[in-house]
């Protein structure tokens, strides 16, 4: 009971309604993962930028390219499945299954939630 009115007070229950088809994570809070750099993700996400995670060498090396002004790249300390990308305030924006995140996919996310990237990124 005491839990529970701690999660409600806090705001730390709260969720937000996923896009169909979206990835379960999708508008769920993240916990506070240990990062690969010896930080914590709630520390990561204290800048006010975009986090995109993902367990250690799931992310291509171009993922935020274009967006650094807004975006963070950062490893998980231990495989944890989806590649996902964590607004500010703590909340999954998105997520997807690391073995279908492809770069398409991961730009077009970003592209939806972050804008337009701040140069054009050729692709070959």
């Amino acid at each position: 009971m005491a839990k529970q009115l701690a999660v409600s007070l806090s705001g730390v229950g709260i969720s937000y309604p996923a896009p169909p088809g979206a990835h379960p994570l999708a508008g769920k809070r993240v916990a506070d993962l240990p990062l690969a750099d010896g930080r914590r993700l709630y520390e990561a996400l204290r800048g006010g930028r975009f986090l995109l995670a993902a367990s250690p060498g799931a992310l291509p090396a171009d993922a935020t390219s274009g967006y650094g002004d807004r975006v963070d790249a950062a490893p998980v300390a231990r495989a944890c499945g989806p590649v996902a990308l964590i607004r500010p305030d703590g909340y999954v924006a998105w997520a997807a299954a690391a073995n279908t995140a492809a770069a398409p996919q991961i730009r077009g996310c970003l592209a939806r939630w972050c804008g337009s990237p701040a140069h054009p990124v050729a692709h070959t």
